[in-house]
């Protein structure tokens, strides 16, 4: 199961040879973190990033290294999401939009540095 898991993050960090789209610019550096920080806002911005990473990944070829990405970038804002959901059925109260919020700015902020690290 670790090996399973240890291929899987060395497939999403190293799935493609060094091309353009990967050799970035200091723009896409300094866009990234300000994007990022723009999504821990608002939940709607959170998903107008991630739906722009996706576009930006399906216009460069790098498709495959999108959906790497996006699930090893979910596990955070997944693993956060349900520990506020269990804390707050322990406190009383269920709110599904406060959790989807929560994994969609995790999403959002973790995508960015994924792409850095690429």
């Amino acid at each position: 199961m670790i090996q399973r898991l240890a291929l899987f993050v060395l497939r999403s960090l190293f799935l493609y040879g060094y091309t353009w789209p990967r050799q970035g610019t200091i723009l896409l550096q300094a866009l990234h973190p300000l994007a990022a920080y723009a999504s821990l806002q608002d939940p709607f911005k959170a998903a107008l990033i991630v739906a722009g990473q996706a576009a930006f990944y399906a216009a460069t070829g790098m498709n495959r290294l999108f959906l790497y990405s996006l699930l090893i970038a979910s596990i955070p804002g997944a693993w956060m999401s349900s520990t506020q959901a269990v804390i707050d059925y322990i406190q009383g109260g269920l709110d599904p939009g406060r959790y989807a919020a929560i994994f969609l700015r995790s999403l959002a902020a973790s995508l960015p540095l994924l792409y850095l690290i690429h």
